[in-house]
């Protein structure tokens, strides 16, 4: 956590070596269309620019798309001010005033395959990264940024469910409890 000179509380995410791994088919699809191009000389014409001109498109996509996934993860944070928590990561933000959190309490995510509903068309959901709408058949949907889905902090308010992944956990919840919100722990299973 760190303090800053006007009382914010800023929590980083939990670091996580992994989420960067849609850049190594970009870099891959760029060196192929890449060595098309070289040996253009000794292939078709038409095998060398339908193949390297899709490779270079695909190349530059992943890497556009891996660019701004390493940049929500590394943009990531929670500030809390006396009144609100703020979690943002990338283009991502969700103002959640402290007044409405009914209870936060940590959790694994069961993240298997039995326990994945299907995701939305405006979540990221990889190892190592959660952004956005993701919805898990034990939880329902959360609004997450989060770098893991293991000890995982569930913020419980009356509309929505937030899903984060402070690095110092324990400072996160004892700060919201000194605001007045309930800590606990998860809801029993519903049989």
């Amino acid at each position: 956590m760190d303090t800053t000179a006007n009382g914010l509380l800023i929590f980083k995410p939990r670091p996580s070596a992994s989420g960067l791994g849609i850049l190594i088919p970009g870099v891959i699809f760029l060196v192929v269309s890449l060595l098309l191009f070289l040996f253009r000389d000794s292939l078709p014409p038409l095998l060398v620019w339908l193949t390297g001109l899709t490779f270079l498109v695909l190349g530059v996509a992943f890497l556009v798309g891996g660019g701004f996934l390493w940049w929500a993860k590394i943009s990531m944070k929670y500030v809390l001010t006396q009144d609100t928590l703020t979690i943002t990561g990338g283009l991502l933000r969700y103002d959640v005033p402290v007044s409405d959190i009914e209870r936060a309490y940590r959790r694994d995510i069961n993240n298997t395959p039995r326990n994945s509903a299907p995701l939305s068309a405006n979540a990221v959901n990889t190892p190592g990264l959660a952004l956005a709408n993701v919805t898990w058949r034990d939880t329902g949907l959360l609004k997450m940024c989060a770098t893991s889905w293991k000890d995982v902090v569930l913020i419980v308010t009356p509309k929505n469910t937030y899903g984060i992944t402070p690095d110092d956990v324990d400072g996160f919840l004892g700060t919201l409890s000194e605001r007045g919100v309930a800590i606990g722990a998860p809801p029993a299973a519903s049989a």
